[in-house]
């Protein structure tokens, strides 16, 4: 008898226990989010301050995440990037952005991490429609919104409108997420100097293997030949 009363404190015990940490976790959300204004530049690097992120373990489905968005134990991230670390399981990120201008912008979101096997996009729009788009190395190209080196979303604000993003990816490797918000004519300016240095950095390379291989012709000293 006095085993099973002991038994019977010990559960009633640890029920009180886990009710007291999901009080604790319910009455301590995460902050709010600021929202990231994207109407007064032509480029925008999000930091973690303006995200949060989630993993999705086993008893928390994609569309109960999508349904009630707010009601998950969302983290900030405490690091100096958005760096969320490895996980065999699915991992998502939330941040809010709006358009203090009144004028409708239209922006790319660039994502400079490619070991991403999938990822999905959902922005909640004013009008009530949800924005959906899929990238990730999983996608044949054919399917992705632009078919770039670094993964390329489209955003599309009105005129003093807000929104609230979802990102879901799935990676083996770790979950890197440097993202800039372009206008999409400067971030094709960036991106054609950036292979103009390379082009340049490249040319020289070349330039120096062949001058140092037309010396060892001429000269036959096998020095020249190791740096060509």
């Amino acid at each position: 008898m006095t085993k099973l009363l002991r038994v019977i404190v010990l559960a009633i015990w640890g029920i009180f226990y886990w009710l007291g940490l999901a009080q604790c976790a319910l009455a301590n959300p995460a902050p709010a989010l600021a929202p990231l204004d994207l109407a007064n530049a032509s480029m925008v690097q999000l930091t973690p301050s303006n995200v949060q992120y989630l993993v999705q373990t086993e008893n928390i489905t994609t569309q109960h995440i999508l349904d009630q968005p707010h009601a998950q134990p969302w983290k900030m991230v405490d690091k100096p990037s958005i760096n969320l670390g490895k996980s065999t399981h699915s991992m998502w990120v939330r941040f809010t952005i709006k358009n203090s201008s009144a004028m409708p912008i239209n922006k790319t979101l660039e994502i400079r991490w490619i070991h991403l096997a999938q990822l999905d996009w959902y922005q909640w729009r004013e009008d009530g429609s949800v924005a959906t788009y899929r990238a990730g190395l999983n996608l044949p190209p054919e399917q992705l919104y632009k078919n770039n080196r670094h993964i390329l979303l489209p955003i599309t604000l009105n005129p003093h409108e807000q929104s609230d993003v979802l990102m879901r990816v799935k990676t083996s490797f770790i979950a890197f997420l440097p993202m800039f918000v372009w206008d999409e004519e400067t971030r094709q300016e960036s991106e054609f100097f950036q292979y103009i240095a390379y082009s340049v950095a490249f040319g020289v390379l070349v330039a120096m293997m062949l001058y140092n291989a037309s010396l060892y012709v001429f000269t036959r000293d096998k020095s020249y030949f190791y740096y060509s």
